[in-house]
């Protein structure tokens, strides 16, 4: 629990009955009238009375609870306990400046010397990152209401939100990206994944679904398709750029919901999945670790080129590379270049932009054709729409 810093300011309606003393103060001098003089004094009399039993909250503490791991949408309980360690307050109004959760104004009842009230809300978390707290602001015009007392807590308090991933049905782009016309095709091995090679005759253990029933029909052979086996293919998610909008409604925040949504994918089809962004590289992430790595992702415009290197190196031979970056900024300007540079490292690639002009006034950046699928997100449309 943290002390509380006080700040005292007249309230509005103490500036105008003030006001009002001067004018009376005035009046009386200019009609020499006695009992203006008493009226005046009883004005200034009450303001400056108001002043000197003003509420004293330099002795509050508080402490605030809630859970230290949320997705953004998450509902949680949030509970604020305040005590009073000097003497008795009157009702507070209470105003809870919690990061990653949106503000919210509450009442605190009258406390005794040692008191403790619990004020409790139910939140809904909307703002992604670490956080490590926020400020709480006490205020009361009490008891006479001409002076207004605030004070103003920093409440520390650690909580993480993490993206919230979207469902993706159908997702192909993974698959699109290994095709042959966007990169090398580096060896494909047999197996289930979704990348198509040919038929065979069939062998026990098959499953039926994979039955070619044209090539059954022109042979009179059990026929099966077969896929390129992908399981153990490495994805790496390279996010970089700089942000459009404002948070939570931004174009960063936009692609790290897109990452989370990929990475899910991935992760379901047994693929291994890294994250790299400027100045930092997870390798071989699991679904929390990888959430909460992307809940601390902040926008930095950086060259995508090293970050692409990177790439190449965890993914090795016949991997997948994503690139999510808005349309502005200098990772914007390198996404043609990185896209040839992982294809000429036998690597296949999958662009994602946020179209940062739906977000921000300006122009996005102009280039050609990055050579790779493109997938582009557009504030306002459906996120899943736009992936898939």
């Amino acid at each position: 629990m943290r002390s509380a810093r006080v700040i005292r300011r007249p309230a509005k309606r103490a500036g105008t009955v003030a006001l009002v003393g001067g004018l009376l103060l005035f009046a009386a001098a200019t009609a020499q009238s006695g009992w203006l003089f008493v009226l005046a004094a009883g004005v200034f009399g009450t303001v400056a009375g108001s002043a000197l039993v003003r509420a004293r909250l330099d002795h509050v503490v508080i402490e605030r609870s809630h859970p230290p791991r949320l997705q953004v949408g998450d509902d949680a309980p949030v509970s604020l306990v305040i005590a009073n360690r000097a003497a008795a307050l009157p009702a507070l109004r209470v105003e809870d400046w919690c990061e990653g959760f949106e503000p919210v104004a509450l009442a605190c009842p009258a406390l005794l010397r040692g008191d403790r009230a619990v004020v409790e809300t139910t939140r809904r978390a909307q703002h992604r990152g670490v956080h490590a707290g926020g400020r709480v602001h006490l205020s009361t015009n009490a008891p006479l209401g001409f002076v207004r007392s605030r004070c103003v807590l920093q409440v520390p308090g650690s909580i993480t939100v993490v993206p919230r991933p979207v469902d993706l049905p159908g997702f192909t782009a993974l698959e699109d990206a290994r095709s042959s016309r966007y990169g090398v095709e580096g060896g494909a091995r047999a197996g289930t994944g979704l990348d198509y090679i040919g038929v065979r005759d069939y062998r026990p253990g098959d499953a039926m679904r994979a039955v070619h029933w044209r090539s059954v029909a022109r042979t009179g052979r059990l026929i099966v398709r077969e896929f390129e086996d992908e399981a153990h293919t490495a994805v790496a998610l390279v996010l970089a750029g700089e942000d459009a909008g404002q948070p939570p409604d931004s174009a960063f925040e936009a692609l790290v919901t897109a990452a989370a949504s990929i990475a899910r994918v991935a992760w379901s089809r047994g693929r291994r999945v890294d994250f790299i962004r400027p100045g930092a590289h997870l390798r071989d992430a699991g679904s929390e670790t990888g959430l909460e790595w992307l809940a601390a992702a902040i926008p930095t415009d950086a060259p995508l080129i090293p970050l692409v290197d990177r790439a190449v190196d965890a993914t090795g031979h016949g991997g997948s590379i994503v690139l999510l970056t808005p349309s502005r900024g200098s990772a914007a300007g390198d996404v043609a270049t990185a896209v040839r540079r992982a294809k000429n490292a036998t690597c296949r690639v999958l662009v994602v932009r946020a179209l940062s002009s739906s977000w921000a006034l300006g122009e996005d950046e102009v280039t050609p054709d990055p050579g790779a699928p493109l997938r582009t997100i557009v504030r306002g449309q459906d996120l899943a729409a736009c992936l898939s």
